[in-house]
């Protein structure tokens, strides 16, 4: 008897043609290792979070961050001022640059391999280790790295959420998907803009639930026999979830906007220009372009997964429109989403059924990457790592002055920090008396006295006082005051300038 046909008999097939298909992406041993090549080389780029740490100043947040480490009471984000302090009393020395920053440096570089591991299963190996490649060279990531405060911090727990949460709706997982969604909330305790992050990885699925109500695994992209996963029921637990988090939550949010607006009060529409000017400053226009372009590929493939990604960017983008129109808001509170945007802009390096050569893959990173490493090499050498030069202004001050000499200036914990070293009460400065846009006419008391005044302005700042105050200093540094030296940072975009005068004294 002659065997049954193998197309006849499903028992007695070949195993190789049970076999699900090969990922579209991965048809080589070369490939398969390329993404772990990549990620290897953005972790040891991103080892330059590490670099030059005690070397750039100080500015006054970090210095609050420091005052607030030992003496804030009532801070709704106290666990990140925590960890700061037990950092720098870990590393046992007195409170430094270097020791303030390190924590904050660490956790912006697991922000890499966090990008790699939220991303891997969502968009393929070879996405998530060049969005990782993106997030190491990003002169952005590297400045928020390098602050004493809890940006990475939040963009980290974001990452760790974001990657339980595609997790659970790959796997239509109501539990992952739910733990997701509290671990990016639990960011909120080191800064409230956690909550937009949260919010958009909410939206971004039901965004693409409702127009495509499902979508195919990474590897089964290019085949359309795969199974069609559609988590109804993950979304609608993520809507639940996040409604009645919302609901519990909202008065303590708003309580804590409420205390930051009252704080950072701008015109409506010179706010929302804030957020536009410094996120088109820091978000390369080659990065935009090419995330544009992928959310249009997106949009044109009918990619259901891009399209989750493209509206957690959309919606987080629209959240915080909402709220520079209360309050204002600067590019670094949706750092968090910096991975979506960089997704997108690599999209096309590895779609299913569309040839892309190695040349040309490698160009379209060449031309992504680019821009970052000449902005990197920019940000260590004539920008100053982006910050005014308070450290070098104060300390040519403390070398000059005598004793007696009085010292005012812009940014006065920050001179405190220089001046008296091993200082932590930064709020209530001794050494240096304030002079700033909330006390416009503190400098009138120090210029009635009969010592020699050191004053220390940055120029930028001026135009933030009312009209008749800022033209009465101006007048005050014109004709009292000389002009003893310039800290200039060459810095396109931003005036960083730090300008030092000394009125001398009028002796009888």
């Amino acid at each position: 008897m002659s065997p049954v046909p193998s197309s006849q008999s499903p028992q007695t097939q070949p195993e190789a043609s049970r076999t699900p298909p090969a990922p579209p992406e991965s048809p080589s041993a070369e490939s398969r290792h390329a993404p772990l090549l990549w990620l290897l080389a953005a972790c040891l780029a991103g080892l330059l979070r590490f670099w030059n740490l005690d070397q750039w100043s100080l500015w006054i947040d970090e210095a609050y961050t420091l005052a607030d480490a030992y003496h804030g009471v009532g801070n709704y984000n106290w666990v990140g001022y925590r960890l700061v302090r037990w950092t720098v009393e870990a590393l046992g020395e007195q409170p430094s640059a270097w020791s303030l920053r390190f924590l904050p440096a660490l956790v912006g570089w697991l922000c890499i391999p966090a990008t790699f591991w939220a991303l891997h299963p969502w968009v393929g190996g070879r996405r998530a280790a060049l969005v990782a490649l993106v997030v190491a060279l990003s002169p952005w990531e590297l400045y928020w790295s390098q602050n004493a405060r809890f940006y990475t911090f939040v963009q980290l727990s974001s990452l760790i959420g974001a990657g339980y949460v595609l997790r659970g709706l790959l796997r239509n997982s109501v539990a992952l998907a739910i733990w997701g969604l509290a671990l990016s909330g639990f960011g909120a305790l080191f800064q409230l803009q956690a909550v937009i992050v949260s919010v958009a990885l909410v939206a971004g699925p039901l965004l693409a639930w409702i127009r495509f109500k499902g979508w195919r695994s990474p590897e089964q992209a290019g085949d359309l026999a795969g199974e069609w996963v559609t988590p109804t029921r993950v979304i609608a637990a993520l809507v639940l979830f996040a409604t009645l988090a919302g609901l519990t939550v909202l008065p303590w949010v708003l309580d804590i906007f409420q205390q930051y607006r009252l704080q950072k009060q701008d015109p409506p529409l010179a706010s929302l220009q804030h957020l536009v000017l410094t996120s088109a400053y820091y978000i390369t226009p080659t990065l935009s372009a090419a995330a544009l372009f992928g959310s249009f590929v997106i949009w044109r493939t009918r990619d259901a997964r891009g399209l989750v990604l493209a509206g957690v960017v959309l919606s987080g983008a629209g959240a915080l429109a909402a709220a520079s129109v209360l309050a204002r808001t600067s590019a670094q509170y949706g750092l968090a989403f910096l991975p979506f945007i960089s997704v997108l802009a690599v999209w096309v390096t590895a779609m299913p059924g569309i040839p892309c050569s190695r040349i040309l893959r490698w160009g379209f990173v060449t031309v992504i990457c680019a821009p970052l490493l000449a902005g990197l090499g920019l940000y260590f050498t004539t920008q100053q790592g982006q910050r005014p030069r308070w450290r070098e202004a104060y300390l040519y001050v403390q070398a000059q002055r005598a004793t007696e000499d009085i010292v005012l200036g812009m940014q006065a914990p920050v001179g405190e920090f220089y001046l008296v070293p091993g200082s932590t009460n930064l709020r209530l400065p001794e050494a240096v008396r304030w002079c700033d846009r909330t006390r416009p006419a503190a400098w009138r008391k120090a210029a009635q006295t009969d010592s020699n005044l050191w004053v220390v302005v940055r120029p930028a700042f001026l135009p933030e006082w009312g009209a008749d105050a800022r033209q009465a200093f101006e007048r005050f540094l014109r004709d009292d005051c000389e002009l003893q030296r310039s800290f200039p940072v060459r810095q396109e975009g931003r005036d960083l300038n730090v300008d030092v005068y000394l009125r001398r004294a009028q002796r009888p």
